[in-house]
């Protein structure tokens, strides 16, 4: 996971300009990892931006929506292979409960550090190249 903001915004230091900025790295940041997800559609609909605004907003840590990301890629990959294949994900919205409950009981930052790495190497191996903007 790309660990570019591990912390809450802060906008009393900040010009408007600054802020507007901070908000529009946040909102494609999040979203071009969320596109980058195998389980996803790969598209970004409006409804989704608004969602990662409200995040941006909220102070949700970039930490936590990846944290989610990789919690959510290893819940669907753990699956039993005789189960049905999930659909998948359609917005951006369907990871607000995962980011809810990764900010009411924060993994160790350790074993999610680790699993994005595997996940990373096992889709660069299937691929025989490294992935560019992987979101994990």
């Amino acid at each position: 996971m790309n660990q570019t903001d591990n912390h809450q915004p802060s906008f009393s230091d900040s010009t408007p300009e600054q802020r507007d900025q901070r908000r529009q790295d946040y909102v494609s940041g999040v979203l071009s990892q969320y596109c980058s997800l195998s389980s996803t559609s790969g598209m970004v609909r409006r409804r989704d931006r608004r969602t990662a605004v409200d995040l941006f907003e909220a102070g949700v840590p970039v930490a936590a929506v990846e944290a989610a990301f990789t919690v959510e890629t290893v819940r669907r990959s753990l699956r039993s292979p005789y189960a049905p294949p999930l659909r998948l994900i359609q917005s951006f919205r369907y990871f607000v409960p995962i980011i809810n409950q990764v900010l009411t009981n924060p993994p160790d930052q350790a074993p999610i550090h680790y699993l994005a790495f595997k996940i990373n190497s096992l889709a660069d191996h299937r691929l025989g190249f490294p992935l560019q903007d992987s979101a994990l």
